[in-house]
């Protein structure tokens, strides 16, 4: 689990979309979407509330994309 959680800390402190624009998404109150833009860099956050799961999607300026997921 600390290993994750260094991986979030790591996703968090290199990620250029980290630097642009927070979306919030529309969701029912039990879910989380948000989404980072900066240019071509993005990194989503999906999360289910309820049942503590998530999805995270990282793209980075090149498009190289990395992902991240607790179910």
């Amino acid at each position: 689990m600390v290993q994750d959680q260094l991986e979030l800390i790591k996703l968090r402190n290199n990620s250029d979309a980290f630097y642009g624009e927070l979306e919030i998404g529309n969701t029912p109150d039990s879910q989380l979407h948000l989404q980072w833009k900066n240019g071509n860099a993005t990194s989503v956050l999906r999360a289910n509330l309820k049942d503590f799961s998530f999805e995270i999607t990282d793209t980075d300026r090149n498009g190289v994309k990395s992902e991240m997921s607790y179910h």
